[in-house]
């Protein structure tokens, strides 16, 4: 589909632990423990031509580009355990994510997430995040472009649960009724 393009690929550090057991003087090695973790931050676009997201963000389409998108791990890498005991023999692969360091997810451009009419002539997505909550949260906040009489609705949020999924939820930040005396 080709909706998510690389612009850049930073990598901040990393961090390498190694661990071992001694053995006798003579005998094999029992057990040695590799871990690697990396903080690295991703800068991509999102483009879905077919709902017309992001296509300011096609090459050609304006010079300058705008912000690219930004997702920064701040701690993501792997496990490697080499066992030779009686109980297991060979090597271990484990996955690590290590969420008490953080990460970061910036989607500060509004701009990519022009809704196509008619809701893009009613609503415009004025900022988008995602929450490390729980459960974890991506949360849109719409402007109403459209003069709805005495109420006045300042802006909305929807936030929309994506781990565990669940039903959004529409909260307003600003109502007023002014009713002309």
């Amino acid at each position: 589909m080709n909706v998510f393009r690389t612009r850049k690929i930073i990598l901040h550090g990393g961090e390498a632990r190694t661990r071992f057991v001694t053995p006798a003087p003579g005998e094999p090695l029992r057990s040695l423990d590799l871990g690697l973790v990396f903080d690295y931050e991703v800068q991509f676009d999102i483009v879905c031509e077919q709902l017309e997201i992001g296509i300011d963000r096609l090459p050609g389409a304006s010079n300058p580009l705008p912000p690219p998108l930004r997702a920064r791990y701040k701690a993501i890498g792997f496990n490697l355990n080499y066992s030779d005991t009686p109980s297991y023999k060979g090597l271990t692969y484990t996955p690590v994510f290590d969420a008490s360091r953080g990460y970061d997810l910036d989607l500060s451009d509004p701009s990519l997430f022009r809704l196509p009419d008619p809701l893009g002539q009613l609503f415009a997505i004025v900022g988008a995040r995602i929450a490390r909550f729980n459960p974890v949260t991506l949360e849109l906040d719409f402007a109403i472009k459209v003069d709805l009489g005495i109420i006045t609705v300042d802006r909305f949020k929807l936030k929309i649960p994506l781990d565990p999924a669940g039903p959004p939820q529409i909260l307003p930040s600003g109502v007023r009724v002014n009713i002309p005396v």
